[in-house]
């Protein structure tokens, strides 16, 4: 199972203290589930229960591809291993272990369909000399420079997050199941008791990507911005929000950071740029800011140079029209600093602050079939009350003023907020039916069970 990394908290490891050399690969790979760095955490261990052998790969953890060579040397050789830490290609590696687990399936898991897209999947087959079966879970529509025949180019099957999604790429050709997404409580069952009136500190609370800079968020940014301005609610955001200046400084910078990688990848020698990245993805640990950008700019750079990959595959949204809302919009942080605190939250902590609200608010993405997102779930089964647009297509999961409540707009929004902050019986009633739904019928184990049983209906697995 291919993962995508956590977009959010770039530093997981350092945050979760990974670099002990106390802690085994098995450890670690533990403490990655159970703070849901691999998501769903739970995954490994359902699969498990149904008799199945999981190996979860994280594409740009360089720390544990190393980790791995050297614990599984005798099986790779001695000369391979050399070579390979000699290279830390990422995909290199990862064929390796395909080749030494000899996987049924591979499966890329959300995000991590990006880090392989066709030519890539060849590669690796070409690699281990045996035609490997690849199948992805998908849940996002794509930007606008990019198509579907590409990116889902070559699976045995495609496994989407709703309906929506299945009807539309069913019609376009593609054999498609509906998987969901889930909640898991691996590791962390304490966030599914009842909660204590006196732990509570928001009346509603967003926690996650406020929109800032980012197209399909447009209408997200532009709610959370209203509410912000109302001093009717107790409202308080959580976000790691991006600094983004460039998009309001001025209307000249909003491309040039993109402008300046881009004229660097062209001029900068490659023997430079491979010596320079081999060496950092090595021994970046706990650097300074300032070497952790340079890393960071030296990775687009071989990126470019070595993968194929475009200048705007790595900053999409610099080179997406809609974009251009936000020049001369400052982010929520700066605008609003009383009310948003800007801070990374993932795992354990992340459900914590979920359990200190009356309310959390969701807000899907202005994608057709966006819906049913992750933290419809982690809300829920957290057993806090939901408060989430697109109640029609909500119903597909959860049955709206049982399990969640709706909201149609920005007034609706508000009444709803006052009426359910102030209303505890009705609240908690909510509340704990959304979260009994969720735990029998939207948990890990159900998604599990359904894609187990599905590729063995279909593929004989």
């Amino acid at each position: 199972r291919v993962c995508a990394h956590l977009g959010h908290a770039p530093n997981w490891r350092n945050d979760l203290k990974l670099f002990n050399k106390d802690f085994s690969e098995n450890e670690q790979f533990q403490i990655m589930r159970k703070e849901e760095v691999l998501i769903p955490g739970a995954w490994h261990e359902e699969s498990n229960k149904l008799g199945h052998e999981v190996f979860d790969v994280i594409p740009t953890d360089n720390y544990s591809f190393i980790n791995w060579i050297k614990s599984n040397e005798n099986k790779i050789g001695k000369s391979k291993s050399t070579e390979l830490l000699n290279s830390m290609n990422n995909i290199s590696i990862m064929a390796e272990q395909i080749k030494v687990f000899r996987p049924d399936f591979v499966f890329l898991y959300a995000g991590g369909t990006y880090f392989c897209p066709y030519d890539v999947r060849q590669f690796i087959d070409n690699y281990c000399g045996f035609k490997n079966k690849w199948t992805c879970h998908w849940a996002d529509e794509i930007p606008p420079w990019m198509n579907y025949k590409d990116l889902l180019r070559g699976y045995e099957c495609i496994f989407v997050s709703t309906i929506g999604y299945k009807k539309m790429l069913s019609k376009m050709g593609y054999e498609t199941f509906v998987l969901g997404n889930s909640f898991s409580d691996y590791g962390k069952k304490f966030i599914t008791q009842p909660i204590k009136n006196e732990n509570i500190k928001y009346d509603v609370l967003f926690i996650g990507t406020t929109g800032y800079g980012i197209a399909e968020h447009i209408p997200r940014y532009k709610i959370l911005r209203e509410l912000l301005k109302s001093d009717e609610i107790n409202f308080k955001i959580i976000s790691a929000e991006p600094d983004r200046l460039d998009f309001y400084k001025s209307k000249k910078n909003i491309f040039l950071k993109a402008q300046i990688v881009s004229f660097f990848s062209k001029i900068f020698p490659k023997t430079i740029t491979k010596f320079l990245w081999l060496t950092l993805a090595k021994y970046q640990i706990s650097w300074k800011k300032i070497i952790r950008k340079f890393t960071s700019l030296i990775k687009v750079i071989y990126m470019i140079q070595f993968e194929n990959y475009k200048i705007e595959d790595i900053y999409p949204y610099y080179f997406w029209d809609e974009a251009k809302y936000f020049v001369g919009k400052k982010p929520l942080w700066l605008e609003f600093p009383e009310k948003v605190e800007r801070k990374i939250l993932f795992g354990i902590n992340y459900y914590n602050e979920i359990r200190k609200s009356k309310i959390i608010l969701n807000i899907h993405r202005s994608e057709l079939h966006d819906y049913g997102n992750i933290r419809d779930f982690e809300v829920t089964g957290c057993g806090i009350l939901l408060l989430t647009d697109r109640e029609e297509l909500m119903k597909e999961y959860m049955k709206p003023l049982e399990h969640f409540v709706p909201f149609d707009n920005f007034q609706d929004l508000i009444k709803k907020i006052k009426y359910y902050s102030n209303n505890e019986n009705e609240r908690q009633l909510i509340a704990r039916k959304g979260q009994l739904n969720t735990l029998k019928n939207c948990h890990t184990r159900n998604r599990v069970k359904v894609f187990f049983e599905t590729l063995q209906k279909i593929k004989g697995v």
